[in-house]
């Protein structure tokens, strides 16, 4: 890895299509990005927002996850 994107704390949480527009700005200037299908890209994008990422966070951690619904 090169460099990371940020996102400032105060910053709205982007949804999938924010996303999607940004990756293809960044595929107009990273070379990486350029050289993969967008359709893939979006495929990734959504498995990775779908994710449970607390409970992910809880598993690795060792702890049950306590989330409600």
């Amino acid at each position: 890895m090169r460099s990371e994107y940020i996102i400032p704390a105060d910053a709205p949480y982007p949804s999938f299509n924010v996303q999607c527009q940004r990756f293809t700005q960044a595929k107009q200037t990273n070379p990486d990005l350029a050289s993969v299908n967008a359709q893939a890209l979006q495929q990734v994008l959504k498995r990775v927002v779908g994710l449970d990422w607390l409970g992910i966070l809880s598993l690795h951690l060792g702890r049950t996850s306590t989330s409600t619904a």
